[in-house]
This record gives structure tokens, C-alpha cells and sequence, in this order.
């Protein structure tokens, strides 16, 4: 039995990193829970909320538009995607209700980005610092 595995050492070698590679292939997809997620069922998906009507748009702001850049996870795509959804201040920003951050966060594919980083607070606290 030595002397035969001696002689097919190679092919032994071969035949187990083949079945290593073909389990790793075929195993089931592992979830792991996102830490910002608050439903208790880490393998449901979020429904987006765009099958339902918009909600009511923030009112429109007076004077010039703010830097939205200046919070924290917002960049310049994000605030030009936020202008073109019609938020151009901080105060419209502070003032979106949670329906209206969950159907932004969906229509700007931004991954529940906006409730995780809590823009809308980031808002506030710019307003209220001056």
C-alpha cells in the first residue's frame, strides 16, 4: 500500500486539490449580517419603497445652495444627485421625513447610505452651529 501511494503521490495531490476546490465552489453562500441592518432577519432584502408614489418633495429652498460636500459621506456625486432630486440646503436636508430618506436613499442607490450616516442630522447640527 506505501509502495502505491508513493508511486501516484502526484495524482493523489491533484485529485485532493481538486475536490478542495470543487467544495469551496459548490458550497451555499455564506450571509453575513450588515451591523446597520435593524430588521431581525439578516438574509431579508430591504424592499425599496419606489413601487410607492413619491413622497411630498421638501419645500424649495430660498437663496443660494449650500456645499452639500461639507457632511460627512456626501461627495461631489452624491450632492449632484442630491440637487437634481430638488436638495439644494442643509435645512432641506434636516427637514426630509423618514419616508422621504428611505425613497431618496433608494433613488439615489445609495444603500441605505442616508439613515447610516445620518445626513439629515449632520444637517441639523450645521444649522444649529451656524
Amino acid at each position: 500500500m506505501i509502495w502505491l501511494i508513493a508511486q501516484m503521490w502526484l495524482a493523489l495531490l491533484i485529485a485532493f486539490c481538486l475536490g478542495l476546490f470543487i467544495g469551496w465552489w459548490a458550497r451555499p453562500p455564506r450571509r453575513v449580517p450588515s451591523p446597520h441592518r435593524k430588521d431581525s432577519d439578516p438574509g431579508t432584502v430591504r424592499q425599496a419603497p419606489l413601487s410607492a408614489a413619491r413622497p411630498e418633495p421638501p419645500r424649495s429652498a430660498d437663496g443660494p445652495a449650500d456645499d452639500l460636500t461639507r457632511l460627512r459621506g456626501i461627495g461631489p456625486h452624491y450632492a449632484r444627485l442630491l440637487q437634481d432630486n430638488g436638495i439644494r440646503t442643509f435645512r432641506q436636508l434636516a427637514e426630509l421625513t423618514p419616508e422621504q430618506i428611505a425613497w431618496l436613499d433608494v433613488k439615489l442607490g445609495a444603500g441605505e447610505r442616508i439613515e447610516r450616516e445620518d445626513w439629515a442630522g449632520q444637517a441639523r447640527a450645521l444649522l444649529r452651529s451656524g
